[in-house]
């Protein structure tokens, strides 16, 4: 063990003096436990490193500056740790762990072009993803086990993220910012975590796929931007029990189109803006939908099937109005609608409740 560990330091300063010339490749091979595997590439053009990790509580570093970087990294045990850190122009890292208690923390920090793949299979596994600075930066990552988290954060325009998620009290946060963004993201298992911030600049929008299938998943959403252009494009679907969701949709001419599948369902939407629309479905039983719509030209069509839905809606429409349609379909269930909510004499709204069933109620306001 101690040979092998001076033989892998050995080969470790060897790349790192290597590394330090332009067009420069570098390779880590190690099997065993406790390695700790160093590259430093610096400066030049075509970086390339590789490290090949076989055991438990391996260490891998790897420190890029320059133009079109890359990095291939393979760990395969438990309690390994990953560091990559890229400085440039067009960074790319793919970084693969199998086992439990695994870490990846990454840095890409460049003018453009960054993009990361990390998988992840085991428990307890976190990626911390941090791509600052550059256009057309993307993370997909992949995880499967209990308790996985997820951290990622994007500060420019065209940025994008496609995470999945199998296992148990999962955590997924994402904050991205810039011009036009996007993300889907999906979940399975059981009081899974998303909570996701997306502020579009430069009259830019913003594209969110949320998708959780199992119970007491909770999914929070904040979208802001657009401009007097499209704000942007939210699609949320739960399928479970005792979900919770939660959106801030401040854009312009942005949409919301929702789908709860189960028990005991809420969903609490706050819209603020011109031409904004929701959509949505809740099926099974005591599900509840609280909608704030706060600018004109804005609509509505919610549907519930199911016992015990309440539906509350305040549409602040004026001068140009809003459009509200709510089907229920059940018993006991009830049904609020009231429009221009501050009140303007050049409103008009238009407003339609149907329901089916038993000792249901509703209620319409128009100012």
């Amino acid at each position: 063990m101690f040979s092998r560990s001076i033989l892998a330091a050995a080969v470790s300063l060897v790349l790192m003096g290597q590394a330090q010339a332009a067009d420069s490749t570098a390779s880590v091979d190690q099997t065993g436990t406790e390695n700790n595997a160093e590259i430093t590439q610096s400066a030049g053009t075509s970086n390339a490193s590789t490290i090949g990790q076989n055991g438990d509580l391996n260490l891998a570093t790897s420190s890029q500056v320059g133009t079109d970087l890359s990095l291939t990294a393979d760990q395969f045990g438990t309690s390994n740790d990953m560091t990559v850190l890229q400085d440039g122009q067009s960074g790319e890292a793919l970084v693969s762990q199998a086992g439990a208690g695994n870490t990846t923390r990454v840095l890409q920090h460049s003018q453009e072009g960054h993009h990361i793949e990390v998988g992840q299979v085991g428990t307890d596994n976190v990626a911390l993803v941090t791509q600052l600075d550059g256009r057309y930066s993307y993370g997909k990552i992949y995880q499967e086990g209990q308790a996985n988290v997820v951290d990622l954060m994007q500060s420019w325009e065209n940025s994008g993220l496609n995470a999945d998620q199998y296992g148990d009290s999962n955590v997924l946060r994402a904050n991205q910012g810039g011009g036009f963004v996007s993300a889907d993201t999906y979940q399975s298992g059981t009081a899974n975590i998303i909570d996701l911030n997306q502020s579009a600049s430069g009259g830019q929008g913003a594209s969110t796929r949320i998708s959780q299938t199992g119970t007491d998943n909770q999914a929070s959403v904040y979208q802001s931007g657009g401009g007097r252009y499209s704000g942007g494009y939210i699609n949320l679907a739960q399928e479970g029990d005792r979900n919770l969701a939660k959106i801030d949709d401040n854009s312009a001419m942005g949409s919301i189109s929702f789908t709860q599948s189960g028990a005991d369902n809420q969903l609490n939407i706050d819209q603020a803006g011109r031409s904004n629309s929701v959509t949505g479905v809740s099926t099974g039983e005591r599900n509840q939908v609280d909608i704030q719509q706060d600018g004109d030209g804005s609509s509505l069509n919610v549907a519930q099937n199911g016992s015990d839905n309440i539906i509350e809606v305040a549409q602040n429409g004026a001068p140009y109005g809003d459009i509200g349609i709510i089907d229920q379909t059940g018993t006991a269930n009830h049904a609020s609608l009231t429009q221009g909510v501050y009140g303007s004499s050049f409103s008009v709204d238009t407003a339609t409740i149907t329901q089916h069933g038993m000792s249901n109620s509703a209620t319409v306001t128009q100012r």
